[in-house]
């Protein structure tokens, strides 16, 4: 397989048309292969995903419910000599890859700030479902690794 460049990036909001132009156009200037995007601010309902493809160089996978919170994204760079398998909402963004003959499992993650074991049980049920595969998990977690500090 050759070089593939992953990004993952809360990008705490991007509602805003400027903002979400500035995002894209730099996520454009650094040649990232696949970017995960947590934190969109993406509304299925009532956003049109052509507000991004416009911006981006090849397919915006997108997924959310809100304006003002949550969300995720999976852009892929034409740069990316991939094929697009499949992609799915579980309870987070899921897509599947083939990439140069080799099928790649990508979910990405914004996890509630919350301690919700609900949301992390639903998942790891889900990831045990590709045990057997190449999975890619990125994204942003919310989670506290000390919380005494």
């Amino acid at each position: 397989m050759s070089s593939v460049q992953i990004c993952t990036f809360n990008v705490k909001g991007l509602a805003s048309a400027t903002k979400r132009d500035r995002v894209l156009c730099w996520l454009n200037q650094q040649k990232f292969s696949i970017v995960l995007l947590q934190e969109t601010h993406y509304n299925s309902i009532t956003d049109d995903t052509d507000k991004w493809s416009s911006k981006w160089d090849e397919h915006c996978y997108l997924s959310g419910q809100c304006t003002n919170s949550l969300g995720v994204g999976i852009l892929i760079n034409k740069s990316c000599n991939c094929k697009v398998l499949q992609y799915q909402e579980i309870i987070v963004g899921r897509i599947q890859l083939e990439i140069e003959d080799k099928v790649l499992n990508i979910f990405n993650i914004y996890a509630p700030n919350n301690d919700d074991i609900n949301f992390f049980n639903i998942l790891e049920t889900n990831l045990e479902t590709f045990s057997d595969q190449t999975l890619l998990v990125g994204g942003d977690f919310n989670t506290v690794i000390n919380r005494h500090k």
